[in-house]
């Protein structure tokens, strides 16, 4: 009985080492490594992956699944909008602020002291308590000690009946250009913390899919390739540093109110992934003839915008070639282009 009990205790401690030195490969959760790789790439996952279910809700085990994930992705969603679906708006705030950081730079501050040393020449007492150093630090502090040394110099001007105009002048520009900073900041510290949720409620929907696999390795375990008609594991793939690209997905970059050709390889049966991971408005068709007019069947992205086409729905068996066209006149556009 003892050599019995000492020999099943041997088992458990062989299988335990052998489980620590290889790992079964349905015990990695490849969703939340998704997550934590690209958030980008698992939004556009699970977009595809409801996208699926959604359209065989007929079906009570698609739409039991689709139910089930609903009430975890919508948070996420909302939460995905709010951290990566307002760059346009993020880059405006930071565009003004630049603007007003430039204006300073390159012209307020000469025209400002010009006024100045019309009444108070450089290195005078009065001169030296507005700009103790000059306009140097302007152009040499950090952004926060720059703050500084511009307010410290329309507080002084305050001092000064015969300066009245212009510190008016430059505490207007101050408010306006300490606004902008501050809302700036304001977005940059939501923006991290919208991260750290978004990064949350993604590992929870990478569980909650991770379990659906499992269902659907159940319900097609006898013929397993039908789970990738809905699981879009193109994207679970990482590419090894100096690996091939996969000739399946394509990444393309388009000029400011330009048009190119695609130079991807489709079929008339194919169905296509789009997914514009710009900040520009795409349009896509597909025409026999690169410098022929544009069809009147068109397919428009917005900026981190998603679709899956048929190509028999936009071509026609003489169309071989693929035009995407950036509508941005001064913003430069990409696209990621795949086979669903």
């Amino acid at each position: 009985m003892d050599i019995v009990v000492r020999y099943m205790y041997n088992s458990v401690q062989n299988n335990n080492n052998l489980m620590k030195k290889v790992k079964w490969f349905f015990l990695s959760n490849v969703f939340r490594k998704l997550a934590d790789r690209s958030m980008v790439r698992f939004y556009k996952f699970c977009y595809l992956f409801m996208l699926g279910l959604s359209s065989n809700v007929d079906d009570p085990f698609y739409d039991l699944k689709y139910q089930e994930l609903l009430p975890f992705i919508a948070p996420f969603n909302a939460a995905y909008d709010i951290k990566y679906g307002n760059k346009g708006q993020r880059k405006g705030d930071t565009k003004k602020f630049n603007q007003l950081f430039k204006q300073l730079s390159s012209v307020k501050l000469h025209s400002w002291d010009i006024a100045l040393q019309a009444v108070f020449q450089q290195n005078t007492p009065e001169y030296t308590k507005i700009f103790p150093n000059g306009l140097t630090p302007f152009h040499t502090y950090s952004i926060s000690d720059r703050f500084d040394y511009f307010k410290n110099a329309v507080t002084e001007t305050a001092k000064y009946p015969a300066l009245h105009s212009l510190h008016d002048e430059m505490a207007l520009f101050f408010a306006d250009f300490k606004l902008a900073e501050d809302v700036k900041q304001k977005k940059n510290i939501n923006i991290k913390e919208s991260k750290d949720e978004v990064l949350t409620l993604a590992h929870i929907v990478a569980d909650e899919i991770y379990g659906v696999l499992g269902d659907f390795m159940k319900k097609f375990r006898k013929t397993p390739e039908n789970i990738l008609a809905f699981f879009p594991v193109f994207l679970l793939r990482q590419r090894k540093k100096g690996a091939a690209p996969d000739p399946s997905i394509i990444e393309l970059s388009i000029n400011s109110s330009e048009s190119i050709e695609a130079g991807y390889n489709f079929g008339h049966n194919d169905s296509l992934n789009f997914y514009d991971t710009g900040d520009t408005n795409l349009i896509i068709w597909f025409t026999p003839d690169p410098l022929a007019a544009k069809p009147l069947k068109l397919i428009n992205l917005i900026p981190q915008g998603i679709k899956t086409i048929k190509v028999s729905d936009y071509a026609s068996q003489a169309d071989r070639f693929m035009m995407v066209e950036n509508t941005s006149i001064d913003e430069i556009g990409s696209i990621e282009i795949s086979l669903n």
